[in-house]
């Protein structure tokens, strides 16, 4: 029986060295883990959030947005030990009797619980709004522009008018009765990438007078050839100007004597609303809610439906179906139905990403109301 409770003792005391010995070791394995899936479920919370507030637009639905203004997360370690025994005696008259104990198996255990809590906060405020209302500006296009982004895929998803030239200026608002004047700037912002391709223009960002200006400087060959005065002619400027200057201010005389062989050219930037209400006109609607008159419909001159998606096309595809999408690398469900992204779509994802870093890049530090929802993964 002593060594019954000896044997006991052990197990335990195995129990407790194996408890101590997870525990010194826990918090290096499970940190990364958890980085990596707060990671990537707050990423996947933030796309899904700005897709659904495209698709509300298409809609004419009022979007909101919610912030997640804190992770936490509590652990709970369990332990627990089972071991079985054997025992075996044998007695006679010419000798004593005798037991013997042998331990057939044990089982030390320990158990990590992770409880995360998410707490959200609606963006709201005056600020906040006046952020995403107001223009964005070339000042923060540049940014965008240095960090990297297509100059060309800029253009088309912040640029209203550039001169005469105008990309979908009624796409910005919840809903017209007018087919937008869009294919000529379309045109020609494919011709500019073409061109920056190629090497025969060039894009920097230039301080004039005390404003940022994106400068596009043509190659001296490229300057006497036809396609260069094509452009030219569509932007309205005369003569053959060695470079070209995008403002969205007025220049003094004084700045522009200092650049005599340059032209200015004032443009007309999208506020981050206006942004979206342009990508929520390449969101794919059934016909059914074209007949029950949930979503507006546009008519050209000869009566024929206008597809709001031309409007959008080679930047951005937002599909629908009735069915979750196996393809997806974005999907949310409204209205009965699932609207995404597909995951093979590059240029759809590409445009996503860019005004997922503007909405950033815009809202700045908003006012965050009380946490309306706290949400606790514990059963």
């Amino acid at each position: 029986m002593l060594f019954h409770k000896r044997l006991l003792c052990h197990a335990l005391m195995l129990t407790a060295g194996l408890s101590l010995c997870s525990c010194a070791s826990m918090g290096p394995r499970v940190l990364p883990t958890n980085r990596e899936g707060f990671n990537s479920a707050l990423l996947s919370s933030d796309e899904q959030q700005l897709l659904l507030n495209i698709t509300r637009l298409r809609y004419e639905d009022r979007p909101y947005f919610l912030d997640v203004s804190s992770v936490t997360t509590s652990g709970s370690l369990a332990l627990s030990s089972n071991s079985s025994f054997t025992a075996s005696g044998s007695s006679g008259s010419s000798a004593p009797t005798t037991k013997s104990f042998s331990a057939t198996s044990l089982f030390p255990g320990v158990a990590f619980t992770d409880v995360p809590t998410v707490m959200y906060s609606p963006l709201q405020g005056e600020k906040f709004i006046k952020q995403i209302l107001t223009p964005i500006g070339i000042n923060n296009a540049s940014l965008l522009m240095e960090s990297g982004w297509s100059p060309a895929r800029i253009f088309r998803i912040i640029i209203q008018t550039m001169g005469p030239l105008e990309n979908g200026t009624r796409v910005t608002r919840p809903f017209s009765s007018h087919v937008p004047e869009y294919k000529e700037f379309i045109n020609f912002v494919h011709d500019l990438y073409k061109y920056e391709v190629n090497n025969d223009l060039a894009f920097s960002i230039v301080n004039l007078g005390g404003q940022t200006s994106i400068r596009l400087q043509a190659s001296p060959s490229f300057q006497v050839s036809h396609k260069y005065k094509k452009a030219l002619d569509l932007l309205g400027i005369v003569g053959r100007p060695k470079s070209i200057f995008f403002v969205d201010k007025t220049i003094s005389s004084k700045v522009e004597h200092k650049y005599p062989d340059s032209a200015f050219l004032t443009i007309r930037t999208r506020s981050f609303m206006g942004v979206l209400y342009y990508l929520s006109k390449s969101v794919e609607v059934t016909q059914e809610d074209k007949d029950k008159g949930i979503v507006g419909i546009t008519l050209d001159s000869k009566n024929n439906e206008f597809d709001w998606r031309e409007v959008t096309k080679n930047i951005i595809q937002v599909k629908n179906s009735s069915e979750k999408p196996k393809n997806s690398n974005i999907a949310i469900q409204y209205r009965d139905r699932w609207y995404y992204i597909e995951d093979s779509d590059l240029s759809s994802k590409e445009t996503f990403a860019l005004v997922s870093q503007l909405f950033s890049l815009m809202a700045g530090d908003p006012q965050k109301g009380h946490p309306v929802l706290t949400i606790s993964s514990a059963g």
